[in-house]
């Protein structure tokens, strides 16, 4: 039985905002994501990985926005 897609995607972007509000990741560290993101020509592992960049990034921004409050 394989997961579907949705579901492995919500996984993957609560990964990305898990492990951006923990600060785990550096940014250095989402490149290699990012690549696998933009060469994976429309498969699944390119979304999960874009999709925990888009995770990591919502995580960045609520810092940010933190910061200003």
């Amino acid at each position: 039985m394989r997961p579907r897609p949705v579901i492995l995607l919500t996984f993957a972007y609560g990964a990305g905002l898990a492990t951006g509000l923990a600060r785990f990741v550096d940014p250095w560290t989402l490149i290699p994501l990012l690549i696998v993101g933009v060469t994976g020509r429309k498969t699944l592992s390119a979304f999960v990985c874009l999709d925990a960049i888009l995770g990591s990034a919502g995580c960045s921004l609520a810092k940010w926005e933190e910061g200003f409050s």
